[in-house]
């Protein structure tokens, strides 16, 4: 029953401490409240209750010859179930650190027209330039509209929970009342210079007064010599000579099956091309024929069947096989493989091309009626003779 009435007693005494909270923010608001401290302290040969009020402007606190302050002690005592108050004033060094003058001149300010958005981003920047480490400023309410809303700002470091955020977050409410709805005014500031538990410093031994380590030196006293009888130096030498030699068979093994691999691909690559040659010449029947027992596709023209009968597995087949021939170093389109063998067999052939364009080009080409001594049939599907351009003594 006695701890009860004890915890009774604590409930008590915060529940007046907070009404006497409220009480003189009120009263002291305009002279720009900053929070309440109290403590129990022995006056004399009676205990008292040292309240300790921060204000912006301490006069305005205190008032002429010390009348405004007597009376709100008066009232204090009267009023709020305290033992033996006593009221003192404190003047703040810096208002912009403190959350709950910050919060108050934030609600000051919507009530006389601000635009939240103004006064929200003015006071986080008055905070951050004072030297804050972080601050978070909440608005709740009809900010803007008959609806609620909420609106934030943040700048710097903030902690919204546990240990860190009640050590070193102060925060201050404020309320403003506007035509619309009243508004609320949450202003949370990291003190400056707080330190948070991931921040460490490393100091050298010689800051902290400690002597420097010094690393000591081996000496010929530290290093012992073992002597082996026969037995044992046998079996050390023959350990070595087994490692040794393992490492000699180890480097022939590997020249052998490089000098292998080396010949095998020399093979390959000689013989590439002589299968690729016989199966040129065979016809495209035979070559479907060959396709259809490998169990190759048979579309394409004949150097395709040629492609696909002649692939080794190599990296080549696999860009056929996936599409991907871009890839390939070298690469080069057949058309445009066709074309350049095309060109070196016939140098001063130009009508092998499509289009109307070209086909009357073509026929200019062949209706020039010059025969040199090449007599060979053009190479295209016209068959006629390739024209030669006379020079010299037979142009005239």
């Amino acid at each position: 029953m006695s701890n009860k009435s004890q915890i009774r007693k604590f409930v008590d005494t915060n529940v007046e401490r907070q009404l006497v909270r409220e009480y003189l923010l009120k009263e002291t608001e305009r002279a720009g409240f900053g929070g309440l401290h109290f403590e129990r302290a022995f006056e004399g040969t009676s205990m008292c209750t040292k309240i300790t009020l921060k204000a912006e402007r301490v006069g305005m606190v205190i008032g002429r010859k010390g009348k405004i302050i007597n009376e709100l002690q008066r009232r204090i005592r009267e009023d709020f179930n305290l033992e033996n108050p006593k009221l003192q004033v404190e003047e703040i060094a810096k208002p912009s650190l403190n959350a709950q003058v910050m919060a108050s001149k934030l609600a000051s300010a919507l009530e006389r027209g601000w635009y939240f958005r103004r006064a929200g981003h003015s006071s986080v920047l008055q905070i951050i330039e004072s030297g804050a480490r972080g601050v978070l400023i909440v608005l709740n309410g009809k900010v803007t509209g008959g609806r609620h809303r909420t609106q934030k700002f943040t700048a710097g470091h903030i902690k919204y929970c546990g240990e860190t955020a009640l050590e070193h977050m102060e925060i201050g409410f404020a309320t403003a009342v506007k035509k619309l709805g009243t508004i609320g005014c949450t202003v949370a500031i990291m003190r400056a210079g707080a330190k948070l538990p991931h921040e460490i410093e490393l100091r050298s031994r010689h800051e902290v007064g400690l002597e420097p380590i010094v690393i000591p030196a081996i000496t010929s006293k530290d290093i012992f010599e073992e002597e082996l009888d026969e037995e044992q130096a046998a079996e050390e030498q023959k350990l070595l000579d087994g490692a040794a030699a393992e490492a000699e068979f180890t480097d022939s093994t590997g020249d052998a099956d490089a000098g292998d691999e080396a010949e095998s691909e020399t093979e390959e690559v000689a013989g590439k091309p002589e299968a690729e040659a016989n199966l040129d010449s065979l016809l495209k029947a035979e070559l479907v024929a060959l396709a259809e027992e490998a169990g190759l596709d048979t579309s394409g023209t004949k150097a395709d069947l040629i492609v696909r009968l002649s692939d080794t597995g190599d990296s080549e087949s696999a860009h056929r096989t996936t599409g991907t021939w871009s890839l390939l170093p070298g690469y080069r389109p057949r058309r445009r493989q066709a074309l350049d063998r095309d060109r070196a067999e016939h140098p001063s052939r130009g009508h092998q091309r499509t289009g109307a364009r070209s086909q009357a080009a073509a026929a200019a080409w062949h209706d020039l009626g010059a025969v040199g001594d090449d007599e060979g049939p053009c190479a295209c599907a016209c068959r006629r003779r390739r024209p030669v351009v006379a020079t010299g003594a037979d142009a005239v």
